[in-house]
């Protein structure tokens, strides 16, 4: 069942890109609103959350100092975006494996999940697309808006070759622990805490 509506004007949504007189089209990135639901033991409990990619799910950073520093050559009329400390390039790898991401995002409730970097507060998802290993980092938050809607930004989807994960977590405990403030930890650093508390 597709639990999905469509994007409206106030979803996210990227401008199409001219790349040497082709025009792409990110219209399957457009941001819409998803209703998960999770079936525990405990019943089944349903998410109203917003989708939303970010350019990185089709561009790939390059840091200006790196490019001062290392004297980088890069295609200027791949710049999809610039700010003060990067570029972000056009990349047509990550373009062309972005358009199976709306219909894993949808399926994401019952994938793998795993916890991510902690600094940034994020998981990822690995998933296998023509052979290759295809991560995808996301992150939820509380949404403004409609009460109990959350927000799942993909931050990125990209190949990483023999990349892994450790510690696995399930979405639905992520949308669940999110929308009533809680935290979401690695069982290691759980023990830890209650050591700690001890």
């Amino acid at each position: 069942m597709d639990n999905s509506s469509p994007a409206s004007k106030s979803h996210q949504s990227h401008a199409d890109f001219n790349y040497k007189g082709t025009l792409f089209s990110f219209r399957h990135l457009n941001g819409f609103d998803h209703v998960y639901e999770w079936t525990t033991v405990s019943g089944t409990t349903l998410f109203d959350v917003r989708i939303e990619f970010e350019d990185h799910c089709f561009t790939e950073g390059l840091s200006k100092e790196d490019i001062e520093k290392k004297q980088l050559k890069y295609d200027r009329d791949a710049v999809v975006s610039e700010t003060r400390h990067h570029i972000r390039l056009f990349d047509l790898e990550r373009y062309e494996l972005s358009k199976a991401l709306p219909g894993l995002v949808r399926d994401m409730i019952e994938a793998v999940c795993y916890f991510g970097d902690p600094a940034r507060g994020n998981y990822f998802s690995i998933n296998v697309i023509k052979k290759q290993r295809y991560v995808i980092f996301f992150r939820v938050y509380r949404a403004g808006g409609p009460k109990g809607r959350l927000t799942l930004t993909i931050q990125s989807a990209h190949t990483r070759p023999g990349f892994a994960g450790r510690e696995s977590v399930k979405l639905g405990l992520v949308l669940r622990n999110t929308l009533h403030g809680r935290d979401t930890r690695p069982p290691h650093n759980s023990k830890k805490a209650k050591r700690k508390r001890r």
